[in-house]
């Protein structure tokens, strides 16, 4: 079962989910919050201005009280709802990348929000006791190309990025120094890292390519090692992945116009543990590249896609 979200006058970059409400981001430099009501979904929010050009990015602060948003006009705007009345207002334009802002999120603490842009950077942001508004702590230029993706651990200020130098980077900060440092350094595709997102507890890291694989890494003694790389299942790059944070399942994104849903099969062969994905659902319901997906953290059956076909899609998926 699906429901078709229209309202967007340009392509859907970026879905995101806060309990069953739903952030859209769109080259039409707009951000839509839907919310199901009776039998349907239904845009009740529009959000625009001061950012200019294609928002390539929004993502929800833990406690769904603000929303940061990446665009191509080199700005990361931090959206703040009003308790009362229900409205939204920018409250801060995060400035200071050189180039078009691909990527944001807050980290599960809320004290930090990331930053991936065009310009090969990843910047930190800090929110001081002291301060209303978040100010840039760190910049970490590790990656050699285009960053194109960051994503936090679900439950500690750990971070990661991709690039368009195939690589990725995982950042993590000294506690002593209170500076972020570089810790891990993940090669293995062959090709630009669109999507990458952590399991549930953030031993494992999914990352999806260009180079139409997914690989499945997994912390441990201390390193990061790719434990599984799937191949075969996607004929066009993959440009976003989710794994289900209730369910051992991932979902994809993909530039064949499709949505496809993975179970992670967790087995012992020879004392071993041994982690490969198997194909369970095929989601045809775009008719173009598919830039994002998401699912539901309330109702783990809920999965959103968004589409350069200016639409976002809800799907039910049932075990």
């Amino acid at each position: 079962m699906a429901d078709k979200l229209t309202g967007h006058t340009g392509r859907v970059w970026k879905v995101r989910w806060f309990g069953k409400e739903l952030v859209s981001s769109s080259s039409d430099a707009t951000l839509r919050l839907w919310s199901h009501t009776g039998k349907s979904w239904h845009c009740h929010t529009v959000l625009e201005g001061p950012q200019h050009g294609t928002i390539r990015s929004a993502n929800w602060s833990p406690d769904g009280t603000m929303i940061v948003a990446a665009s191509f006009d080199k700005s990361a705007c931090v959206w703040v709802k009003d308790v009362e009345d229900g409205s939204w207002e920018c409250e801060t334009s995060l400035d200071g990348h050189k180039n078009e802002v691909k990527d944001c999120g807050f980290s599960p603490s809320q004290e930090f929000i990331a930053t991936c842009s065009r310009d090969k950077s990843v910047y930190v942001w800090e929110k001081f006791e002291d301060m209303e508004e978040y100010e840039c702590c760190a910049i970490l230029s590790e990656h050699t190309q285009d960053v194109k993706c960051i994503c936090w651990h679900p439950s500690v200020d750990v971070l990661a990025s991709g690039s368009y130098d195939n690589t990725i980077c995982i950042y993590e900060l000294d506690t002593a120094s209170g500076d972020w440092e570089k810790t891990h350094h993940l090669v293995g595709h062959t090709s630009t890292v669109w999507g990458l997102s952590f399991n549930n507890d953030g031993t494992m890291l999914a990352s999806v390519s260009d180079d139409k694989t997914i690989k499945i890494w997994k912390r441990m003694e201390g390193k990061w090692t790719c434990v599984c790389t799937s191949s075969g299942d996607h004929t066009r790059s993959i440009f976003d992945i989710d794994w289900n944070k209730e369910r051992d399942v991932i979902a994809t994104a993909c530039g064949d116009n499709s949505v496809r849903v993975f179970n992670v099969v967790q087995s012992r062969e020879n004392g071993e543990s041994r982690i490969h994905l198997e194909l369970a659902h095929t989601l045809n319901g775009h008719e173009q590249d598919v830039n994002s997906v998401a699912w539901c953290p309330s109702d783990p059956s809920l999965l959103a896609s968004a589409s350069d076909d200016e639409t976002v899609i809800v799907w039910t998926i049932q075990d």
